[in-house]
């Protein structure tokens, strides 16, 4: 079953949506704006609880999953970079370091389609470049750690 079936494309489209809103609510939390969408779309199933669950965890680990882009941008902040861009890098990063069930390949093709379809038309090579600059970042990290611990 691919990614797209299982309906967490269109999960990771919805918590887009949900945390975009977000910062343009200043009395609506991301959960309220949640709630909200989801009576209006109605997602089901593995939708509702994958988009939930990236919600909750991109701004819960917001900081660490910050710090895992920063490096990549190369001479950039993240402040600078255009909203929606933004929101799908800290989509695409949270699911590299903390949804260690999806493979890094479907994270970046998803954030990468996310971006095409949202943002820029240069925001899918953008997206894709750092986030495989953070998917080999945590990857000569593991093999530190590795190597710290034999």
């Amino acid at each position: 079953m691919s990614d797209r079936s299982s309906g967490r494309s269109l999960a990771r489209e919805f918590a887009l949506s949900v945390l975009f809103a977000s910062q343009f609510h200043e009395s609506g939390s991301a959960d309220e704006i949640y709630g909200d969408l989801l009576r209006t779309l109605e997602p089901r199933g593995p939708i509702d609880e994958h988009a939930k669950r990236l919600i909750e965890t991109v701004l819960l680990e917001r900081e660490e999953i910050d710090a895992a882009i920063s490096p990549a941008l190369r001479g950039w902040s993240i402040d600078r970079l255009a909203t929606v861009d933004r929101w799908v890098l800290r989509i695409g990063v949270c699911e590299l370091l903390f949804f260690g069930e999806v493979p890094a390949g479907v994270v970046i093709d998803e954030a990468v389609e996310l971006a095409k379809r949202f943002g820029g038309p240069r925001s899918g090579t953008f997206v894709n470049g750092v986030l495989d600059g953070v998917r080999r970042g945590k990857s000569s990290s593991a093999l530190n750690d590795q190597s710290e611990t034999a």
